[in-house]
């Protein structure tokens, strides 16, 4: 199974959204949560700079702290994250 940060601190976070453009890698993440006994990830085939907006609308409104870990990391996604976190409320 792919290694996922996001299955990883699951049981730390109230909710983990992970992201990628590559089914095979959604579908391995869910079969990897479900031999762990991850209930609360959830996940998107989409590129992350696509999927930003969604998931920050979706899960960020009204919570104080928010969590984005890019792996592996690369700046346009950085870029992205810096834009989209400006356009939620607080």
């Amino acid at each position: 199974m792919t290694p996922s940060p996001g299955i990883s601190l699951a049981r730390r976070c109230k909710t983990v959204v992970g992201v990628d453009n590559i089914d095979a890698a959604i579908q391995d993440a869910r079969a990897n949560a479900a031999l762990n006994g991850i209930a609360n990830a959830t996940w998107v085939c989409k590129t992350a700079e696509a999927a930003l907006a969604g998931i920050l609308e979706q899960h960020a409104v009204g919570h104080q702290e928010v969590v984005a870990i890019v792996d592996p990391p690369r700046v346009r996604v950085r870029l992205a994250v810096v834009r989209g976190s400006k356009g939620t409320a607080s």
